[in-house]
């Protein structure tokens, strides 16, 4: 902890306050079980995608991909909204309604949306080019995906880090060796890749479920606080439609304009880099969103940031183009390395990185940060399906990394732009 603080002292030149020294101890937590996870997150990822191959990795991902396309109805936005709310405050009986609330909502969207992606399963699997088994496969990805998401949410709305911290290495180790034990029984396929994520979300949701006090777990719906959750989630819900469609249209019309051995290259790339930026800033952003929602000054928080950005710039740029190099040689020979193409995913990583931050500081305002967000996520997603659109035909992998870049880069100026506005002119508490 020392060491944690002396790098905050050298970065803002100031004594960490009680919040931040609180800050800085979930962020410990947070660094030691995020890279565990990582580290076997990373093995799984690599193994797979040297020995299964890029055709099978691709085929892996497009079926993720469209997973994380369906599995937005079935939360639509109230699993950020009861974060945002429970960090708030430490009353029990608030806490209560909300997660209550929330679970019976995403539990009757679950079921709902669910069976009718399977009642129209051909028509939606002819859309997305993939077989209708595949689509089947994606359905039951996303509704475990939501039930893994929703029950570690609430672990970071109740500010229990140290609970969220022992899940995030055992989610890698069940990748990893669900994995290397189906290697041994199974013949290649992406099926190898499914199962252990399956064998993942259900236990790790399990576990979470454990640590959750069974106070808060009445099932009992509160009309006030859905309405209040349901205008909070569906501003979140657009800013995820235009993250998912941004992270994820890209695979699916590189299997409509190549192969999937080019989607499987794709994703390796993908992986060593922007994936590696998403999952650092995501570990940090368990402590980071709730703590900002708490924290009154958010002018303060802001230029920290500010302060911060360089570093990510020139420190980050060295880092995520050698980490890259170091994973692709992992991937093997089958993912041929390009350096310009490399430099590409790089900028596009630190692009992606120091965005997030930026935007969930203002989503932690409320309402009108969460409304700013996701208006100019939205934006940004048209930007990027366009993109996509003219220059995947054209250049291939090369135009969809181009796309990320330009979309994001323009997600950045507007949060710049008017989230900082905002954020200058807010009020202490905007509930």
């Amino acid at each position: 902890m020392r060491r944690w603080t002396f790098v905050y002292r050298l970065l803002f030149g100031e004594e960490p306050s009680e919040a931040a020294r609180h800050f800085l101890k979930n962020c410990f937590y947070i660094f030691w079980s995020s890279g565990l996870a990582l580290i076997f997150s990373f093995l799984f990822n690599t193994l797979a995608g040297r020995f299964l191959g890029p055709t099978i990795y691709g085929q892996f991902a497009l079926i993720q991909s469209v997973a994380m396309l369906l599995y937005l109805p079935m939360v639509l936005g109230f699993s950020t909204a009861m974060v945002k709310y429970n960090a708030e405050s430490d009353d029990l009986e608030r806490r209560s309604e909300i997660i209550s609330t929330t679970y019976l909502i995403i539990l009757f969207l679950i079921i709902f949306f669910s069976l009718i992606f399977i009642i129209l399963a051909k028509l939606m699997a002819g859309i997305f080019f993939i077989p209708v088994g595949q689509f089947i496969l994606a359905v039951v990805f996303a509704g475990l995906f939501v039930f893994y998401s929703l029950t570690t949410d609430t672990l970071r709305g109740l500010h229990l880090i140290k609970q969220y911290a022992l899940l995030q290495p055992l989610y890698g180790f069940l990748l990893l060796s669900v994995f290397l034990l189906l290697f041994l029984f199974l013949s290649p396929s992406f099926h190898l890749l499914l199962f252990p994520l399956y064998s993942a979300y259900i236990l790790c949701g399990i576990g979470a479920l454990f640590f959750t006090n069974r106070v808060h777990l009445r099932f009992k719906l509160s009309l006030s606080w859905a309405k209040r959750l349901a205008r909070y989630a569906l501003l979140a819900l657009l800013g995820g439609v235009a993250f998912v469609l941004s992270s994820n249209f890209d695979k699916i019309l590189l299997n409509r304009y190549l192969s999937l051995t080019d989607v499987g290259v794709y994703k390796a790339y993908y992986f060593a880099s922007i994936n590696i930026a998403i999952i650092a800033f995501s570990s940090l952003n368990i402590i980071f969103f709730p703590t900002a929602s708490r924290h009154l000054n958010k002018i303060a928080l802001w230029k920290k940031i500010n302060r911060l950005t360089p570093y990510f710039f020139i420190g980050g740029g060295f880092i995520f183009f050698a980490l890259q190099w170091f994973i692709l040689k992992l991937f093997g020979r089958q993912y041929p390395i390009h350096v310009g193409l490399m430099i590409l995913f790089t900028l596009a990583s630190l692009v992606v990185l120091v965005n997030s931050c930026y935007v969930w500081l203002v989503a932690s305002e409320g309402r009108r940060g969460i409304k700013i967000t996701a208006f100019s996520e939205t934006a940004a997603a048209g930007a990027n399906i366009i993109l996509n659109l003219i220059l995947i035909p054209r250049f291939g992998i090369i135009g969809a990394v181009l796309s990320c870049i330009g979309s994001y880069g323009l997600f950045l100026f507007l949060v710049l732009w008017r989230g900082g506005r905002f954020i200058k002119m807010s009020l202490p508490s905007d509930v």
